[in-house]
């Protein structure tokens, strides 16, 4: 934060900042900090009633934003998505693609197509279509910053989850690809990987089943999930003209879970 001539200046006053999956958990704590730091927000969620609450936390830190209910693995609702950032606020300058599902875990051979696609239609596909509209409409402003939300799935073999931790991979792929084909055009593009974090969600399940917690805790060799504060950070990080020069990375922010 700094200070000019009696106004208090931050890293994002001004930007116009989208994040999907915004309703909740690590999206809606991704938005309050992009708020606090003086950005205005595009609340996206497919769950309305949830992009509207967290709407409302961003318009009482006094910042401007808009809620949009939008599904992102269907085009139509993207390229609206999309057209009511740059029709609210004229342009987008950051994007945060957070929006994603988990999978029942399931041995490999039993995992069935209802799963693989419901899976792979947000998480990979729903990214890319994301991303396609996100970079059209950075490339007609002339700038831009995309940041992908994968996973430490994304880095390592997950058994009894494979369809996740490989859209997590193809997340990553995703990025990478982008990330060379637009950065001498004015859009950079990065990921963040989050190990365990601690969602209210998951607070709810651990009321009455501690064991949950306690074995993503000893999963992480720091001895702890994150908060969804400290991966909020990283992303904000990524984000920020202080990561200017990095360029397709996947930011591990894991508590040690990739190191071993």
């Amino acid at each position: 934060h700094k200070c000019l001539r009696g106004l208090m200046v931050t890293r994002f006053s001004g930007k116009t900042v989208l994040v999907t999956g915004a309703g909740r958990g690590l999206g809606e704590a991704i938005a309050e900090e992009f708020a606090n730091e003086g950005a205005n927000l595009v609340v996206v969620d497919i769950d309305e009633a949830a992009a509207n609450e967290t709407k409302e936390r961003v318009l009482g830190l006094g910042q401007e934003a808009v809620a949009v209910a939008a599904d992102v693995s269907a085009r139509s609702d993207v390229e609206r998505m999309v057209s009511e950032t740059t029709g609210a606020f004229g342009q987008l300058d950051i994007a945060v693609n957070n929006a994603g599902v988990d999978q029942t875990p399931l041995p490999f051979t039993e995992v069935t197509e209802e799963v693989f696609d419901r899976v792979v239609g947000v998480n990979y596909r729903g990214l890319w279509l994301c991303m396609q509209a996100e970079i059209n409409a950075m490339l007609n402003a002339g700038s831009g910053v995309i940041v992908n939300i994968t996973s430490a799935s994304a880095h390592v073999g997950t058994p009894m989850m494979s369809i996740y931790g490989s859209s997590k991979h193809a997340a990553l792929g995703l990025t990478r690809s982008a990330a060379l084909e637009y950065c001498q055009q004015g859009i950079r593009i990065n990921s963040v990987s989050p190990g365990g974090i601690l969602t209210p969600m998951l607070e709810h399940v651990a009321e009455t089943n501690p064991e949950y917690i306690e074995r993503g805790n000893a999963a992480h060799p720091i001895g702890r999930i994150a908060s969804t504060k400290e991966i909020a950070d990283g992303v904000l990080f990524a984000a920020s003209e202080e990561a200017s020069f990095m360029i397709g990375h996947a930011l591990v922010i894991d508590g040690g879970y990739t190191a071993i």
